[in-house]
């Protein structure tokens, strides 16, 4: 019902990754090991307790080799022929570490997982095993590739599924030729996904989605920076959520099991209270700043008005330019043989002579009247700035920290956070939210043609499973 969705931008969507997996990619040994979400150079606390009595370099290796030779063909199952013959191994005692080893991944579906070709010749690892019948519950991804793995194991199988379909999550619509993905379409990290190695058992391909899409609300573009600053508010709330399940250990308050939902009002709360002390933080900073401009400003507009009072008295010379001497006037009728002692103001009391006016001195009077002039200017401008800053929107005290508009984008983002979970927050212990999947690395990639051809091919596939 939410009217706030992403619009692809055709210049983005044109510029999508190659596709993934790709047919002809070659594993290396690393990237094996990575792949299998293992480390290239270092034992596993099982891999240590099941392996303790043999070298850890020559048990790397050669599980190393193993996963490489898995990952480079994951269509066909390993077994220990095809081990002896893409492994060179001239040591008995090696041989038969190789075969432990390949049983043990095997055990842990590190390979023979998915969708691939048993060469066996039972057609399971163990023959035993069909006595025993396990029933899952649960027709989508990870229930079918339960029921898939466990029937490889030789175990009867029977899947319980509430609803007419399978797929769980994953829902496709088809109508003609339109098609339509309700459901879970999204592989979240591609590497190290077991996904990818079943995509490239399948044939099919994941294309890469663009983060950098444009969000609109009501059929108007989003203010960029108002969803940026949602959406490091959504990142921190996630922060919070990890913080107080797994460093914390915090999941239930008064007897109540703790949600994403829950905490939320709690979360705005203390946002918001945080946010309150910074802005009065930087409002007292502001009015130390405008005191402080105000100081630095004075001595400026006293140099201004003495210099302009300067300029009014070079006026007022100039005026009084063609007044004659007086101290080289002689009264003959002047008994006491004295001169007029009234100071008026002439050209002479700066300059005796007409050749000698000091051009240094005019000079440095103009360059201080530009400078002035500009602080002038300066001074208009930072007046301008600073009521156009107290006059903004931006800027005025907002009447509640949470607007309505603000709230319908984070909850566009929490439909995200939902859509990645599959479940209501309000049904998401804070414990399982962050405690759940393995974290796949690499971005977020979509399968074109649907999840439904993955969920129908781990289905029916090569396999014969009872729902």
């Amino acid at each position: 019902k939410n009217t706030i969705k992403y619009r692809f931008d055709k210049r983005q969507s044109d510029s999508l990754d190659l596709l993934i997996p790709s047919s002809n990619e070659e594993f290396t040994n690393k990237r094996a090991a990575k792949e299998s979400r293992l480390k290239y150079n270092r034992l596993t606390a099982i891999e240590e307790n099941y392996f303790e009595n043999e070298d850890s370099k020559t048990y790397l290796n050669l599980r190393n080799d193993i996963l490489r030779i898995w990952h480079n063909k994951p269509s066909v199952g390993l077994t220990a022929e095809i081990i002896r013959a893409k492994i060179k191994i001239n040591d008995k005692k090696k041989l038969q570490l190789a075969e432990k080893i390949l049983k043990f991944l095997e055990r842990y579906c590190y390979v023979n997982f998915g969708v691939f070709e048993n060469t066996l010749p039972n057609e399971c690892v163990n023959v035993k095993n069909r006595d025993r019948t396990v029933i899952v519950i649960g027709a989508g991804a990870s229930g079918l590739a339960a029921a898939r793995q466990l029937i490889y194991f030789g175990f009867n199988v029977i899947v319980l599924e509430a609803s007419k379909r399978i797929g769980g999550r994953c829902y496709a619509f088809y109508k003609n030729e339109i098609f339509f993905d309700p459901g879970n379409i999204l592989v979240n990290g591609i590497n190290g996904n077991p996904i990818r190695t079943v995509m490239k058992q399948l044939g099919l391909n994941a294309k890469q989605i663009k983060s950098k899409h444009k969000l609109y609300m009501d059929g108007e573009l989003v203010d960029k920076e108002k969803d940026l600053v949602m959406h490091k508010i959504f990142l921190i709330f996630l922060r919070t959520l990890y913080f107080l399940a797994i460093e914390n250990q915090i999941t239930e308050f008064n007897n109540q099991t703790l949600t994403p939902e829950n905490i939320f009002d709690v979360f705005i709360y203390f946002l918001e209270t945080a946010a309150t002390i910074k802005a009065k933080e930087n409002c007292r900073k502001m009015l130390q700043l405008e005191k402080n401009l105000g100081e630095n400003l004075r001595p400026f507009v006293q140099e201004f008005e003495f210099f302009f009072r300067n300029i009014e008295f070079f006026r007022t010379i100039k005026c009084m330019k063609n007044i004659p001497d007086q101290t080289m006037i002689i009264d003959d009728n002047d008994d006491d043989d004295d001169f007029d002692r009234t100071i008026v103001f002439d050209h002479t009391i700066l300059n005796h002579t007409e050749d000698r006016r000091s051009f240094a001195s005019l000079l440095k009077s103009h360059m201080a009247f530009l400078e002035c002039i500009i602080f002038n200017d300066i001074h208009k401008k930072i007046s301008m700035k600073k009521n156009e800053v107290l006059n903004s929107d931006k800027f005025k005290g907002c009447s509640e920290f949470f607007s309505l508009e603000d709230m319908r984008i984070f909850e566009w983002y929490f439909g995200t956070l939902e859509f990645f979970l599959g479940a209501p927050l309000s049904d998401y212990s804070l414990q399982k939210f962050a405690n759940d999947d393995f974290n796949h690395s690499n971005e977020q990639y979509i399968i074109p043609d649907g999840y439904m051809n993955f969920m129908q091919a781990m289905y029916s596939q090569g396999c014969s499973m009872k729902i």
